[in-house]
């Protein structure tokens, strides 16, 4: 029995874990599989990945420390299993991933740079002080919250620390002080995220920052950072207490080459200040008056159905198989292939080779109310990937969070984009039809 593998780091028995253990299987290596506690309505996904992977384990709580992992590498090792590297597309473990790699020897972020990445507001001083950013902002109390409000600035607010746009809103007058305190009660007794929030950052605020919404999917290799894909955010939804990415088009369509290749040049310094050496990114920025502005930089795979998508403009390479590769290709041939193949995805390389295909993908939220029936509509165009994650009789609560219901992807082929995508739009906004008691 191949004894080798990678050590997938699973939050509450979910965090891409099918997609993740197919992929290590195609490198001929096993998943050792380590997840935090399911939710009590989850737990028959114990029982799955037992059975899908070939060593798994879980914890007593909803959430890891690197207690845990470093307890299982060890355990691993006793019982002489190999472990090559150790992948988790789960923001709140990421430094755990990256600790871990650092132990085996494995080229990936350091520790203390996921720390910088995840910390917003020290993310956007460094890159304030670099000329990379114009865009000011403050920790929150509540006598910079009310002289902020007096102002009248328009201003954005989130957590220092935070993830599923949990508590991002626009900071207007009908909002209080009082509303971050039940936002703070609230996200304290979410089992899920809590721990994300657990070093208590607080909150921010910064300069709104207009314009339209991007996200750059981006791999680092050995300091050259490759852009594999730019998705435009066509639908965003600010007027509640959570920002809603309702859907994407891969590539954009309201910037025209020129401006594309403006966009991917102005990527490469902020890697550079950073050193963002290896590893995969999700970096989501606004472009207004041909002026782009980081809004966060993720230490990871985008969320959603943005690997997926990625696949469909490689013809068949997801960005969770990009960054799988980019931790188990590391000597320096292995790199170069690497590197050649990044290089036909990115339209900042010589050998950028435009695909034949695009990707557009809705993403569903649910709203607080008992679900009566969940129904899915016929739309112009076939989906490739439907995924339906509440069902009748469920229950949603009102939260500051998005609740995601589904999400339906479909691939375009590039010479019907212009035909097709509009309708696809409009129709799309109704392929998953929600009744509510």
């Amino acid at each position: 029995m191949n004894q080798t593998g990678v050590l997938l780091l699973s939050h509450c028995g979910y965090s891409f874990m099918e997609e993740l253990i197919s992929n290590v299987a195609t490198h001929s290596l096993e998943s050792f599989v380590l997840s935090s506690l399911p939710l009590p309505a989850n737990s028959h996904r114990i029982q799955e990945l037992q059975a899908k992977s070939a060593w798994f384990a879980v914890t007593e709580n909803h959430a890891l420390t690197w207690e845990d992992v470093e307890r299982v590498m060890q355990k691993l090792a006793a019982q002489g299993y190999s472990i090559v590297c150790c992948l988790s597309v789960w923001e709140g473990y990421r430094t755990f991933m990256a600790k871990a790699n650092q132990i085996l020897g494995v080229a990936d972020i350091e520790p203390a740079q996921v720390e910088l990445l995840l910390n917003k507001y020290e993310l956007r001083q460094q890159l304030n002080q670099a000329g990379l950013s114009q865009v000011d902002s403050v920790l929150l109390n509540e006598r910079t919250w009310l002289d902020l409000q007096s102002k009248g600035k328009s201003a954005f607010v989130k957590p220092v620390t935070g993830i599923a746009s949990y508590a991002t809103f626009r900071l207007t007058a009908d909002k209080t002080w009082q509303d971050i305190e039940k936002i703070q009660s609230e996200i304290a007794s979410d089992l899920i995220y809590s721990s994300i929030f657990s070093a208590n950052r607080g909150f921010m605020a910064e300069d709104y920052i207009p314009g339209q919404e991007f996200s750059f999917e981006i791999m680092a290799v050995d300091g050259q950072p490759f852009v594999v894909a730019i998705h435009e955010k066509v639908e965003v939804d600010e007027s509640g207490s959570a920002v809603l990415e309702n859907a994407c088009v891969a590539p954009p369509i309201s910037l025209d080459e020129i401006q594309l290749k403006k966009a991917r040049a102005w990527i490469e310094p902020i890697f550079q200040h950073l050193q963002l050496q290896w590893g995969c990114y999700h970096l989501e920025a606004r472009c207004y008056n041909d002026h782009w502005e980081v809004i966060e930089i993720n230490p990871r795979v985008g969320g959603a159905l943005i690997s997926p998508s990625v696949s469909i403009l490689t013809l068949g390479i997801s960005m969770t198989q990009l960054w799988l590769n980019n931790l188990l290709y590391q000597i320096d041939e292995e790199q170069l292939q690497q590197k050649n193949q990044l290089a036909k995805f990115d339209l900042g390389t010589v050998t950028y080779q435009p695909s034949p295909m695009s990707s557009y993908f809705r993403v569903y939220f649910a709203k607080p109310g008992r679900i009566r029936t969940i129904q899915q509509n016929i739309c112009c165009l076939e989906p490739d990937i439907v995924q339906v994650s509440l069902k009748a009789g469920t229950e949603v609560v009102e939260t500051v969070r998005e609740v995601f219901l589904g999400q339906i992807l479909w691939a375009i082929p590039e010479n019907k984009k212009n035909q097709l995508l509009p309708k696809l739009i409009a129709e799309s906004r109704n392929t998953i039809q929600v009744d509510y008691e």
